[in-house]
């Protein structure tokens, strides 16, 4: 069959035919003039919905299982707890609270404890039931709608005026989980009163030096007996106690200056309890002084609360005569050494118009063990008389003590040396001074009346001792030196710088000795130390021994190291430099106070080595 050529398409019929295919179905043609390149595939688009799929199950899953399992403090709508009993409280005095719990859940409650979280200042007296354990309940399982209760007794012992919380906690789980919750249930009571009533009587006007009596009444006003009761008396500075009755306790420390503190096992229902306090205002005591009466109960820890004060206020009227005692420059407690001076004087004035006849100045020293280490033999007592361990300077002894006119001033000095060292077993590390004065007559009025200063109390500081010597030999003959003795130019040698330090009397803590080298000297690389660890530094050139503890026991301990030199003509008829001088830190233990010592440079002066007969100076 012949073929027979297509015809040629017009156009219009091309058009047609693309605009068939290309058409949209609301019949619009694209816009063909540009390519538009595809956002995202269909599988990107179908991994990005799988891992928001998956992510969104992973969230509901992760919150059902904590919805599941939470346990810390979830107060639900479960289990009901109250507390029942006052909010406001006397202190002292029993009070009763009832803990109620319910169920109002429509399934059991199973595993049921209740914790109580008491102050530590509530004393339980009665419970009902019993606890299972300590402030704890194992209790029954709960139907639903049961319900059931939990009293307790006990008596607040805090402070007044405060705020206290009683804390119920019931962990439980419902029959239709296998999770824990928790309900917390508080109490806030406030203590604003006590059983317990203070007061205190004494003079509303005193003239310092005059014996004073302060009276303080000590009141149980419960209906019950109450156990561990004290009273206290916050005196102001210028009081001293000569007596008290009954005798006041002494503190756990043992401090003179803590208030004091009278103590009573038991205090009987509306029987006062009535300490008498007798004492004189000193010297530098003048206008309005406050004292304040404390009722207070006792803590097992022997820590109290305060349940009552009271206050009063005398006018205390200065004396024409004003004195101060000074030692080493302060009125003040002080620390001193070993072989040092204690220097003091006595300062008065008449600050009155009428003449003061017959004064005269008694010193006191207080030692709690033996004696002082005071040179009594070297002391000069500026015209005082001594008798035991009290010093008098008195009309009899100075002339200037007979009569004292209106304005007029005096001073007496004087001056106690302390002992290089002393007998641990018979003498005291520790002492006060008391200053007492005495007027026997101003004007026409006889007086007769004595007034005290503040007691100063002096404490020693360890006797600490550094000794620095240049060694060939140590004690025992060993050598720890090389080379020539004496030393001679351009020869190498080495010498030993042996440090010695003596304690005896406290305990030392964190002993730091150090020196430094001279450039030209070098350390050896050898050193020992009978205790503690010596080290050297080669950019600062400093060896140090450090010792981190040093008991009493070891009443001495020795370290030495080597030090390399070369001498140079220079250094010829001289002894050359090996070390400067060095340097001790330490803290004493028994008072916890630092300290320190010295001792001088080193050369090549073998004068403290017993073994050797030679003078050190450089030779050629």
């Amino acid at each position: 069959m012949p073929l027979v050529p297509k015809r040629k398409r017009s156009s219009k019929e091309i058009r047609d035919e693309l605009k068939k295919i290309y058409v949209e179905k609301d019949g619009r043609m694209p816009n063909l003039s540009h390519m538009q390149k595809q956002s995202s595939s269909r599988s990107t688009r179908f991994l990005l919905k799988l891992v928001l799929f998956l992510l969104l199950i992973s969230v509901v899953a992760w919150g059902g299982f904590l919805l599941w399992t939470q346990t810390l403090f979830e107060n639900t709508d479960e289990l009901q707890v109250s507390f029942e009993g006052p909010d406001t409280v006397k202190a002292g005095e029993i009070v009763y609270y009832t803990i109620a719990y319910e169920n109002i859940a429509r399934t059991s409650l199973e595993n049921l404890t209740l914790t109580l979280h008491l102050p530590d200042t509530f004393i339980i007296t009665q419970t009902s039931p019993e606890p299972t354990e300590g402030e704890r309940w194992n209790l029954v399982d709960m139907t639903p709608q049961s319900d059931g209760k939990i009293m307790i007794g006990g008596i607040f012992r805090s402070d007044v005026e405060s705020t206290q919380t009683l804390q119920a906690l019931i962990t439980y789980r419902p029959g239709n989980t296998h999770a824990d919750f928790q309900t917390l249930e508080n109490k806030k009571v406030a203590v604003d009163s006590s059983v317990l009533e203070i007061a205190i009587e004494g003079p509303r006007k005193a003239l310092t030096g005059d014996e004073v009596t302060y009276t303080i009444a000590l009141q149980n006003t419960g209906d019950t007996l109450t156990e561990n009761v004290a009273a206290t008396l916050l005196i102001p500075e210028g009081f001293e106690i000569t007596s008290a009755e009954p005798a006041q306790e002494i503190s756990p420390e043992g401090d003179p200056l803590s208030p004091p503190l009278w103590k009573f096992s038991e205090l009987p229902s509306k029987e006062p309890q009535t300490i008498t306090l007798k004492g004189q205002f000193i010297s530098t005591a003048e206008g309005t002084q406050t004292l304040t009466a404390q009722a207070l109960f006792l803590k097992e820890d022997d820590t109290t609360t305060i349940q009552q004060s009271q206050e009063i206020t005398t006018e205390v009227v200065n004396g024409a005569l004003v004195f101060h005692l000074i030692l080493n420059g302060s009125a003040e407690s002080q620390t001193t050494t070993l072989g040092k001076n204690l220097r003091g004087s006595i300062d008065f004035e008449n600050t009155g118009s009428e003449t003061l006849e017959g004064l005269s100045f008694i010193l006191t020293l207080d030692v709690p063990n033996g004696t002082t280490p005071i040179v009594w033999n070297e002391a000069d007592l500026g015209g005082g008389e001594k008798e035991g361990a009290i010093i008098t300077w008195s009309k009899e002894s100075l002339e200037e003590l007979e009569e004292l006119s209106g304005g007029e001033k005096g001073v007496i000095d004087f001056t106690f040396p302390l002992a290089e060292t002393m007998d641990l077993k018979n003498q005291s590390d520790v002492f006060t001074l008391t200053l007492a004065a005495s007027v026997e007559k101003s004007g026409d009025l006889t007086e007769n009346r004595t007034i005290q200063t503040s007691p100063i109390t002096i404490t020693l500081l360890s006797d600490t001792f550094l000794d620095a010597q240049t060694r060939y030999y140590l004690d025992d003959e060993t050598p720890i030196g090389t080379g020539s003795v004496p030393p001679k130019v351009g020869q190498v040698s080495s010498y030993g710088i042996l440090w010695i330090l003596t304690n005896s009397l406290h305990p030392l803590e964190n002993v730091m000795i150090s020196t430094t080298l001279p450039s030209h000297v070098n350390w050896t690389d050898q050193a020992s130390a009978e205790v503690g660890t010596l080290s050297y530094d080669s950019i600062t050139r400093v060896m140090t021994w450090s010792v981190p503890s040093l008991p009493t026991s070891i009443t001495q301990a020795q370290a030495w190291f080597g030090v390399g030199f070369t001498p140079t003509q220079d250094d010829v008829g001289t002894f050359l430099k090996l070390a400067n001088p060095s340097s001790l830190t330490a803290t004493d233990s028994a008072v916890d106070l630092s300290l320190s010592a010295s001792a001088g440079s080193l050369t090549t002066d073998l004068s403290d080595d017993p073994s050797i007969s030679t003078t050190g100076v450089v030779v050629e």
